[in-house]
């Protein structure tokens, strides 16, 4: 049986990447993703948190992220792909926050993160010598992402990857505030589970 001392070792001496995507388990993606990240960083240990986030809903995406992320070892690299603004203008961004490192689109996904964590250092990922060779326009998952997050993992500087970025301008999520009017509330559904539960912006403190 192994001690708690064994374990923390274990555990300390292996880099997590966690991985959240939209793309579901019906194709190949989440396995090349996983390639790529293991070609580049070998010792890793690799957690998915779901691929059933529904596709390209980003605001279940940053719920689903921000349910768990604190569960997971200091320094942990989650990767996140929900990404409907790929191949456009859109940033491809890491950001270190709190204890822990995003790589994924600048679209609001990280926007509880950024709420929730002091943002220490911002960057876009604009430095090509840690992306595969060749980017293609659909799959920055592949070719941006997993790779930047194995680079992360193996202990590059976040700073080496690309061009500094202000945390006050990455992008957030803007469902304005729940408006109460008599006994109705106006809120928005941020996301459903797999039971039915409906996730809503509405807080306990002006729940009735």
């Amino acid at each position: 049986m192994r001690c708690m001392s064994q374990v923390s070792s274990f555990t300390n001496s292996r880099r997590v990447v966690a991985i959240m995507t939209d793309f579901g388990l019906g194709e190949s993606d989440v396995g090349v993703m996983k390639a790529v990240i293991v070609g580049l960083a070998p010792d890793v240990h690799i957690i998915d948190i779901t691929h059933d986030v529904p596709p390209q809903n980003v605001p279940s995406g940053a719920w689903i992220l921000s349910y768990g992320y604190r569960y997971y070892p200091k320094d942990t690299v989650f990767v996140c792909v929900v990404d409907p603004g790929v191949g456009s203008t859109r940033n491809a961004i890491a950001v270190h926050a709190g204890d822990w490192y995003f790589v994924g689109p600048d679209n609001g996904l990280f926007s509880y993160i950024y709420a929730e964590q002091a943002v220490h250092a911002a960057v876009v990922l604009t430095n090509p010598a840690y992306h595969l060779p060749q980017v293609s326009s659909t799959f920055h998952g592949r070719d941006i992402f997993a790779p930047v997050g194995a680079h992360l993992a193996r202990g590059v500087s976040l700073h080496e990857l690309g061009t500094p970025a202000d945390p006050a301008t990455l992008q957030r999520i803007d469902v304005g505030p729940p408006q109460r009017q008599g006994s109705h509330i106006d809120a928005h559904i941020l996301h459903i589970d797999t039971f039915g539960n409906l996730i809503s912006s509405i807080p306990l403190s002006i729940v009735p």
